[in-house]
């Protein structure tokens, strides 16, 4: 008879089975803290732009507004980034920011509407001009934030992941 080493063999595979399992769950569990690190950078980058943005006569910072917030979902590990809906009701004015001013086209740049009159069921109505209010100016943040960060974002995360991995693997002396 000879003697092949098979016995060996298997025990080496099966210590590496059993060390790419420990592997997996480290980085499973360390995918949470490095996708909150990546979130965190897209609502870095959000925030620094609205505080570049220079608004007259401002009581509150908005950019503090900004949050990172986990979302419950079965399947998945979701993160929402940006404003809740206690900051939109509380201040409106972050989605005029965002998006810009209600009712400005092309035709209506200025803020006062001009008189004119309107005819209904036969009847002629004079329309005076009203003033829509003061608006802050429109300074889009949240997906250009998102846009500028993502990239940065994703390579923190793999780099975190991978960092988990190796670290796994070269402690089991893989």
């Amino acid at each position: 008879m000879f003697d092949l080493g098979l016995e060996q063999f298997q025990q080496q595979i099966n210590i590496l089975v059993r060390d790419l399992d420990q592997m997996n769950e480290a980085v499973e569990s360390g995918a949470v803290e490095a996708a909150n690190e990546a979130a965190e950078m897209i609502a870095a980058e959000q925030r620094r732009l609205l505080s570049a943005a220079n608004f007259k006569k401002r009581k509150n910072n908005l950019a503090n507004f900004i949050k990172v917030r986990q979302s419950s979902s079965k399947k998945y590990y979701r993160l929402n980034i940006g404003y809740d809906s206690w900051t939109i009701k509380n201040f409106p004015e972050v989605l005029v920011i965002e998006y810009g001013r209600p009712g400005k086209s092309a035709r209506r740049i200025s803020p006062v509407q001009k008189d004119f009159e309107m005819t209904r069921d036969g009847k002629t109505y004079k329309i005076k001009g009203r003033r829509k209010g003061d608006f802050p100016p429109q300074t889009p943040h949240i997906k250009p934030g998102f846009i500028l960060a993502k990239d940065k974002a994703a390579e923190h995360f793999r780099d975190r992941l991978l960092e988990i991995a190796q670290r796994k693997w070269n402690n089991n002396g893989g």
